[in-house]
């Protein structure tokens, strides 16, 4: 660990690190209460895109240092925290920060005690990209208490027992239903979802994150820790991105299983390709996000880079866009989030029409699901995902929770709506060994 000099932005000092030492402080902090880590899993240097636009391959924050918490706090407070200060923030925006967004809206009982958001500012950041990876720490870095950390982080969960809080035959009836508010104009297309609750006698996060990436490595997998509650997700969803002026929302719509051989693998990626069901679900979020952005953004700016764009991962292709635009001037963080948040593909559109169906149909809360988790960077830059393919996970009461859910439409088939979601579970369901529900 060499000490390099101190940031001028942010005035932490800086260290520069090897391999080895980043696992050694990695597993190091696993102690702390307050501990966040975004995992790029590699995707982008083997799936090579233009439109990736990923800062770092790895970024570990932990220990507290100061908080934003919104059981005292509102949205407004992280413009104000960025008046103040540039430094970094890494935390959570859930599900339920749309009944601040959107008034007269509520939530159902909580299964777990998160906020509307929660931020800190850890004691240090750790970030990787490519080979060169730093630690930016508020004071001068005790490398030997660090560095001689020898714990093993090599057990793995207890089998435990998986309850669906919905059946087949209440799912299929609530499709129906959501059919017939389409055919009557309501909405046009709506993110439903199912939960399933699964409770366990032992468990490791650190051990579950790492196996769950190496079933589905996506390049938005996050692992956060904040007191007893944690959520490890390997999503492969940005909601949105902020380089400079630009800002960027790659929202997704289309699944299809990889197959089991190379021949439905081209199959079933050429099927993804041209399906009209799928593209007309996937064109009408665009429709919706570039309506968001143009909220906040400079005239005639906003733009679709990508459309349709198809995309492999170890389990599923997705059909995914890029949306884009610039920035207005003096656009506050508040402003951003309040014009785009929840986002259209785990809502539907329109929006709020959407978001009221959603609270009236589906049996759980989702709290931390379809919310987003990521950092903001002493720069003004951004980077938050679309909470996915997701565990959140209650430690004193042993108890887990995860969700999947589809895009209903006009033309959906309310089987094929079912077995999507099994689908979107099936990485959780192999890391559990779990074959059904």
């Amino acid at each position: 660990m060499q000490y390099i000099s101190i940031d001028p932005v942010s005035k932490r000092y800086i260290y520069q690190l090897n391999i080895n030492e980043l696992k050694k402080i990695s597993s190091w902090s696993e102690q702390f209460e307050w501990r966040v880590c975004l995992d790029s899993a590699d995707y982008y240097k083997d799936n090579q895109s233009k439109y990736a636009y990923h800062k770092f391959d790895i970024l570990l924050a932990f220990n507290y240092s100061k908080r934003i918490d919104n059981k005292v706090v509102n949205l407004f407070d992280l413009d104000n925290h960025f008046k103040l200060k540039k430094d970094w923030l890494f935390g959570y925006f859930s599900y339920d920060l749309k009944n601040e967004i959107f008034h007269g809206l509520k939530s159902k009982p909580a299964r777990f005690s998160y906020s509307n958001l929660f931020f800190f500012e850890p004691e240090c950041v750790i970030t990787k990209c490519d080979d060169e990876i730093f630690m930016y720490s508020k004071t001068v870095f005790n490398e030997s208490l660090a560095l001689a950390y020898n714990k093993d982080y090599n057990s793995h969960p207890t089998k435990g027992h998986l309850e669906s809080i919905e059946s087949k035959a209440s799912y299929i009836d609530k499709i129906n239903k959501i059919k017939a508010h389409i055919q009557q104009g309501n909405v046009y297309e709506l993110n439903y979802c199912q939960t399933f609750n699964y409770s366990y006698n032992q468990i490791n996060l650190s051990s579950l994150f790492n196996d769950l990436k190496s079933i589905a490595p996506n390049p938005f997998s996050c692992y956060l820790k904040l007191g007893n509650n944690a959520l490890i997700s390997v999503s492969p969803e940005r909601y949105l991105a902020k380089r400079n002026s630009k800002i960027i929302s790659q929202p997704i719509k289309g699944t299809i299983s990889v197959g089991k051989s190379r021949e439905e693998y081209e199959s079933n990626r050429n099927f993804l390709k041209n399906s009209e069901k799928e593209k007309a679900e996937n064109v009408m979020i665009v429709d919706l996000v570039r309506n968001d952005l143009s909220k906040i953004a400079k005239k005639a700016s906003v733009h679709v880079e990508e459309l349709y764009g198809i995309y492999p991962f170890s389990q599923y292709f997705q059909m995914i866009s890029t949306v884009v635009a610039e920035l207005k001037e003096n656009v506050l963080v508040s402003d951003i989030i309040k014009a785009s948040f929840p986002m259209g593909s785990m809502t539907g559109a329109p929006k709020l029409r959407a978001i009221q169906l959603i609270d009236e149909l589906e049996t759980n809360p989702r709290e931390l699901f379809s919310g987003a988790v990521g950092y903001f960077s002493p720069d003004g830059d951004f980077d938050f995902n679309v909470v996915i393919r997701s565990l959140q996970i209650n430690l004193e009461k042993q108890f887990l929770s995860f969700t999947t859910g589809s895009a209903i439409t006009i033309l959906s088939d309310s089987n094929q709506e079912y077995e999507e979601t099994l689908l979107k579970a099936k990485a959780i369901f192999e890391l559990l060994n779990l074959t059904s529900i």
